[in-house]
């Protein structure tokens, strides 16, 4: 039986090489009766000694890049589920290659761990390891992760960077970037070379019911659901001035205030209403479904789009997917009430 030295399990066959062809690719060259010739043209020089190891079918890898390799993979694969804090520790410690900084440990955490676990994992690595503290870039790396009411911004992120001296190193904006893109937070961004004017561009949303609404009470005052809920409706949405009003005063708001005031966040014209405050000038469509909904409910729905339009100064409109003439046979397979509707 023959064996396989550690190194030999890191040295992969190229493509014009077959498992199989050579037990040992280093023994290979050792034993080959050119080889003292080859080493006398070969020499010291890396492009040739490259080369030599394609000739020879193999692609001969550092031992330490394969063991990062693998580390990032197996973090990205992680799940912390029912393990305890120290036991998470435990893990990731044994998973990490042996000479691996705490530091380089906290890096591969923020860009390879599953968004949701990152916490987590980052948790048990400082209770691993007590006496260790984040760097200041790393803790900024965590505000980012820990921003779930999405306060934090590019200039926000620009002004850590410079304050803590971290702005003369592009890579530090660059790994907040990728961060904020892996967690889905939209306020954090690399900004384009050259700018695009929200006048050329189309910003596209679908509303599309589950259940149609009862033509016969004719009662929804909305295309939302059932169209019966006040929020879609509400007179602060339209009025950008009273909706600031609201937003600064929540914390004092009675009980039934600020209950209202939940329903007005949850509301999907108030979504509307944001991504309009974020856009002057550009063009919006809201996309329905007309047969799953009343005719007052669209006209009320349309005197709300026109009146968000006019106090944001966008173009807000709804448009009917059932206009999409040329995608008739798909339309009428994805909106039929027997395909499976799904969401997150």
């Amino acid at each position: 039986m023959s064996s396989i030295s550690p190194l030999d399990s890191f040295i992969t066959p190229s493509a014009g090489c077959s498992q199989g062809q050579v037990s040992s690719p280093l023994s290979s060259i050792k034993n080959n009766p050119f080889s003292s010739a080859f080493e006398k043209i070969v020499g010291s020089n890396t492009k040739t000694n490259h080369l030599a190891n394609s000739t020879f079918g193999y692609n001969i890898r550092p031992l330490a890049e394969v063991e990062l390799e693998s580390f990032k993979k197996r973090l990205s694969w992680f799940s912390p589920f029912q393990l305890t804090q120290e036991g998470i520790g435990a893990a990731i410690i044994h998973m990490a290659p042996k000479n691996m900084s705490t530091e380089g440990i906290v890096d591969a955490v923020f860009e390879n761990c599953k968004p949701a676990n990152i916490l987590i994992v980052l948790d048990a690595i400082l209770v691993k390891y007590p006496s260790f503290n984040l760097s200041s870039f790393d803790q900024l790396r965590r505000r980012i992760v820990e921003d779930a009411d999405l306060m934090m911004n590019n200039d926000s992120v620009n002004a850590f960077l410079l304050e803590n001296g971290l702005d003369g190193d592009p890579t530090h904006l660059q790994k907040c970037h990728n961060l904020a893109y892996r967690i889905n937070h939209p306020y954090i961004f690399p900004l384009p070379k050259v700018e695009v004017l929200s006048s050329e561009y189309t910003l596209n949303f679908l509303w599309v019911n589950l259940n149609p609404q009862n033509r016969m009470l004719n009662s929804s005052q909305n295309i939302f659901g059932h169209g019966l809920e006040p929020a879609e409706n509400a007179k602060e949405i339209q009025d950008p001035t009273l909706l600031r009003e609201l937003e600064q005063n929540s914390e004092h708001l009675s009980h039934e205030a600020l209950q209202n005031w939940f329903n007005i966040k949850e509301s999907f014209t108030y979504r509307l209403s944001k991504w309009a405050d974020l856009h002057k000038d550009a063009t919006i469509y809201l996309w329905y479904d007309s047969a799953l909904v009343t005719q007052t409910a669209r006209q009320k729905t349309d005197e709300m789009l026109k009146s968000i339009s006019l106090s944001r100064g966008v173009q807000l409109s709804l448009r009917d997917v059932r206009s999409l003439t040329n995608m008739d046979e798909e339309l009428r397979l994805s909106l039929h009430p027997g395909t499976a509707l799904y969401t997150e």
